[in-house]
């Protein structure tokens, strides 16, 4: 049960207990980020649940945005910055590289989203103690569907970094979307998510074990579902896949046979007033949570809202639901499931 609240905010950071709500005296801590010059890309608990680590994706005019190591600061849960995590650029250090397996890579291997080949990498996956990395890598001779030649890498990253092995890819495969990894019968997996389908490699030798799309719409059995945001539930292995075009959320198994465990709002209304809903991110936490992070937007309307909610592995119930008519772009559940931290704008 999460017991406590953390509000990480453009104008705050909160620490307090959800519970008895923040009027009392244990009303939350609350940090002014603009003071430290900072703003929130995105937030992560540590491994330990000690500490929110918040990673900024600052660039210089000219930087290539999607490969900027960008910034970092981590906080402890009275709201105290920790100044020995991170170095004169803004890095984790390598005490607290471990801790922060969702965000620290940006600064603690930048390489391995720097142009690998002519045309650069697709996306990259870590394993949550940073032993391993994985990423697609564009082989071929430029940067459309028919020149792209995609290369699915595992490279060793602890003591010396190495090349484990390379596959080459399908033609006419888009960009990867997500990468992690799990293990089933003390096996080791890497599952690569594209847009339309998926691939399972073992981490072992790179042969592809498994194929799969992510089934037809329940609406539409002649259309076939397309998600762009994905999250992956190691232990239970199931993949949560949101939809490319509205709120749909699908949770599969990854064991055969592979069968749709659940799905939100099939029926939702995809397009408003003027604008559309997307999902834009989600997050498994602590075992037992899945974060579910919405938007809605679009040039005919000036109304924007970014609900977030969450769900309960198990029986996907709706724990919490926040409809704040503004901008929640993180939220996050500590490890231990006792904390939540949320990132809000203008606030």
């Amino acid at each position: 049960m999460i017991s406590h609240t953390l509000l990480l905010l453009t104008s705050a950071l909160e620490i307090g207990n959800a519970a008895r709500g923040p009027a009392t005296e244990d009303s939350p801590v609350r940090i002014d980020l603009r003071a430290h010059n900072f703003y929130c890309s995105a937030l992560e608990f540590s491994a330990d649940s000690q500490y929110v680590g918040v990673w900024w994706q600052h660039h210089e005019p000219g930087d290539d945005y999607a490969k900027t190591p960008g910034k970092a600061m981590a906080f402890d849960l009275t709201g105290r910055p920790i100044e020995r995590a991170t170095d004169a650029t803004g890095r984790f250090t390598a005490d607290f590289v471990k801790l922060f397996p969702a965000i620290a890579w940006h600064g603690a291997f930048p390489e391995l989203v720097k142009d690998a080949g002519a045309f650069g990498t697709s996306g990259v996956g870590f394993t949550r103690d940073y032993r391993l990395g994985f990423r697609v890598v564009n082989r071929g001779r430029g940067s459309t569907v028919i020149e792209r030649i995609w290369q699915a890498q595992l490279l060793q990253l602890a003591d010396r970094r190495k090349l484990l092995w390379a596959v080459d890819l399908p033609e006419g495969l888009p960009a990867m979307q997500f990468a992690d990894f799990y293990q089933r019968d003390g096996e080791g997996y890497v599952l690569a998510a594209f847009t339309g389908t998926a691939y399972v490699f073992s981490e072992k030798d790179g042969r592809v074990v498994d194929h799969f799309r992510y089934g037809k719409l329940l609406t539409d059995p002649s259309k076939e579902f397309t998600p762009s945001v994905f999250a992956l539930e190691p232990k239970y292995r199931l993949l949560a896949c949101g939809d490319s075009d509205g709120r749909r959320v699908r949770i599969l198994s990854l064991d055969r046979p592979r069968q749709i465990v659940f799905e939100a709002n099939t029926d939702a209304w995809h397009v408003g007033r003027g604008g559309a809903w997307k999902i834009w991110d989600l997050r498994f936490r602590a075992e037992k949570y899945l974060i579910v992070g919405y938007g809605f937007a679009g040039r005919g309307t000036s109304e924007t809202r970014e609900p977030t909610e969450i769900l309960r592995i198990g029986d996907w119930a709706r724990i919490c639901q926040d409809d704040y008519r503004g901008s929640i772009p993180q939220t996050d559940i500590s490890p231990d499931g006792k904390w939540l931290a949320t990132h809000r704008k203008r606030v």
